[in-house]
């Protein structure tokens, strides 16, 4: 797609070619003139959430980024947004978009718990089988089932549908042509921009070039960047466009983090947020269980294989995975619990081990799948101990230390962790911990039964 072929598209010049567009849009007041009674808008938003909802909702430029560190409400603002928007153009019809299912899943529970616009979820096939609440099952529409039941009439019964939730690969495709033909958008808000290559939107950019107003873009520029970003040049999101981020918006509070974590991950990156949570203390919310004899694996050899070796090796840690698998089945085998790997390898082995002790396989995530997710307690497994690897990435490391809610347990080898791993992140979190009698736990313990944890009721 050429430069060329955005010409006369306002959107497509202001993202793409830097130049500022020519229509003009009227000015609205998203959010002090909701009057809907069926829409509910949280009445706890922050000063800045309400900035962000306010900011898209006026339209006075093309595109808004909002930049949303963890747990600082994004999918909160969304919803804001979307009713605001639809409440003051009565004929609108708003597409929000993701990169992930799971996002997608994320956007989908906080419309059905803030009681927002009514919506439907359009997904492939396999993700109806998934395991959803009935609420979301409503909501769901396979592609399979999306022209039968829109000839039918009922897709939108009545109208009263103007939202839909897909992901953007699902949004390029033809599938939802007899949709857009009859409703097209003239709002689109991503979720994850910051995972998303700016040359993704090329493709609906153009084909709802006739209708589309504006498009609001949430992400964090200090969490997981485009795939081969760090490999390939040019491959950016739109948080790295100094034009783009002109019309920005900082959400500055945080909502899911536990203090002390919230505390540590800020200072280690020098920002300045606000926090509020219920759990205070350190004691309640995090702990690192120290494997001191455990070794990262390469491709089946033990940690003697040369460090030229190192690069496109698999990597697992036999003790760590056994250690996870007995904190689970010991402590928190009924908890709202998620288990956090890089390495696909490590990750196998861990659902092995699960598998083989009777317990829940589909809890293990590495920081690509569980961009965008939270659960009660997330457990860690480091899995290096002689090599940095994965540890240098910091967007990977936030993520992977950011998706617990009430309890994080780290486990891997504290004297690799706090020695040569003490200048990445997580070093720096760990390392603020350690002068805690009760921080560090042994493995043994928790293998035995033995340990003192926080227990979540």
């Amino acid at each position: 797609m050429g430069r060329d072929s955005f010409r006369g598209n306002d959107l497509c010049e202001w993202i793409y070619l830097q130049k500022e567009g020519s229509t003009k849009v009227e000015l609205l007041d998203g959010i002090s003139r909701v009057k809907s009674p069926s829409i509910s808008i949280p009445a706890l938003m922050s000063s800045c959430q309400r900035r962000a909802a306010k900011e898209i909702a006026a339209c006075r430029s093309l595109t808004t980024l909002v930049h949303g560190p963890p747990g600082t409400g994004k999918t909160t603002v969304i919803v804001a947004t979307t009713a605001a928007w639809l409440s003051l153009n009565f004929k609108s019809f708003v597409l929000c978009v993701s990169q992930s299912s799971i996002a997608v899943m994320n956007m989908a529970e906080a419309f059905l718990k803030h009681n927002g616009p009514d919506f439907r979820i359009i997904a492939l096939q396999e993700l109806s089988n998934e395991h959803l609440s009935e609420g979301m099952k409503e909501k769901l529409v396979s592609s399979s089932d999306i022209a039968p039941r829109f000839l039918d009439g009922n897709l939108f019964k009545d109208g009263a549908t103007r939202v839909i939730l897909s992901t953007i690969s699902m949004l390029n495709s033809d599938i939802l042509g007899p949709i857009y033909d009859r409703y097209p958008p003239d709002l689109i808000i991503v979720d994850e921009a910051n995972h998303v290559f700016t040359g993704d939107y090329a493709v609906f950019l153009q084909k709802f070039r006739r209708s589309l107003r504006h498009v609001a873009f949430f992400g964090d520029p200090m969490q997981l960047s485009p795939h081969a970003s760090e490999t390939i040049r040019g491959v950016y999101s739109v948080f790295d466009e100094k034009h783009l981020r002109r019309n920005g918006v900082l959400l500055d509070t945080s909502y899911r983090l536990p203090l002390p974590i919230a505390k540590a991950i800020s200072s280690a990156y020098g920002e300045s947020l606000k926090y509020t949570h219920e759990i205070t203390s350190w004691r309640d919310c995090i702990r690192f269980i120290d494997v001191d004899s455990g070794f990262e694996e390469k491709q089946g050899q033990s940690h003697k294989v040369p460090r030229q070796c190192y690069i496109g090796l698999i990597e697992q840690n036999h003790l760590e995975a056994m250690t996870v698998v007995q904190l689970v089945n010991n402590y928190y085998a009924n908890s709202n619990c998620a288990i956090i790997t890089p390495y696909k390898a490590q990750r196998l082995h861990i659902a092995d081990l699960l598998d083989k002790s009777n317990l829940a396989t589909r809890c293990i995530y590495s920081a690509d799948t569980f961009q965008g997710y939270e659960a009660d307690i997330v457990i860690f497994s480091v899995v290096h101990t002689v090599s940095l690897g994965f540890l240098c990435d910091i967007r990977k490391l936030t993520v992977m230390l950011t998706r617990a809610k009430k309890l994080l347990i780290i486990v891997g080898m504290r004297r690799f962790v706090s020695g040569m791993a003490r200048k990445t992140l997580l070093g720096s979190l760990v390392n603020r911990f350690n002068q805690f009698n009760g921080f560090s736990v042994d493995w043994k313990e928790v293998l035995h039964g033995k340990a003192r944890l926080p227990l979540l009721l």
